[in-house]
């Protein structure tokens, strides 16, 4: 049996704030070859400003924090997905003046995989047509074969939210990592 779950980070852990320039990850990643065109120094902090106490927003550091929609890791969750995902994402890494301990990336992947069956899927479209979201999901199996982690090509552009199949999210609960929510999409 194959799952497919949709992958987003929780917010109910600390999240992260850009300290510079928001970069549009996107515009730095080579769609054809999924890879990395150039990555600037990008900096990052806690995002504090909603905890009353300070010791309890480091309570609630995650392994996986937000930020601004991507999701980023840690290097321990690094080493720990890296052999599962080494060909599928690129860790990106951040850098930070006030995060002394922890070396933190967002995880882009790069797969994207054209598996959704257009015809039996519902999509979820604004009145002019554009699709703005999927509301349930049917994938071709055979296209997604034993890929980890992946993006759909939706609309012309691919999807911002990664897709995982099984074994990621059992990697994840494994290791009781921290940080990230998984709706389940599809089963086979």
């Amino acid at each position: 049996m194959m799952l497919i779950w949709q992958m987003k980070a929780s917010m109910e852990y600390l999240s992260l704030a850009y300290t510079n320039e928001r970069p549009d990850v996107r515009k730095v990643m080579d769609y054809e070859d999924g890879k990395l065109s150039t990555w600037p120094p990008i900096y990052v902090e806690y995002d504090t400003y909603v905890y009353d106490d300070m010791d309890e927003s480091y309570e609630r550091v995650p392994n996986f924090p937000s930020i601004s929609g991507n999701i980023t890791c840690d290097e321990e969750s690094r080493l720990i997905l890296d052999e599962l995902v080494y060909d599928h994402v690129e860790f990106l890494p951040l850098l930070s003046h006030t995060i002394k301990d922890r070396q933190l990336y967002i995880l882009y992947p790069k797969t994207i995989l054209d598996c959704l069956d257009n015809e039996q899927s519902d999509f979820v479209r604004t009145r002019t047509g554009y699709i703005r979201g999927i509301s349930s999901h049917v994938f071709r199996p055979d296209s997604i074969g034993d890929t980890p982690i992946f993006r759909l090509p939706v609309a012309g552009s691919p999807s911002s939210r990664p897709y995982v199949r099984d074994e990621f999210k059992q990697l994840i609960e494994d290791n009781k990592l921290t940080g990230l929510e998984f709706r389940k999409v599809w089963e086979d």
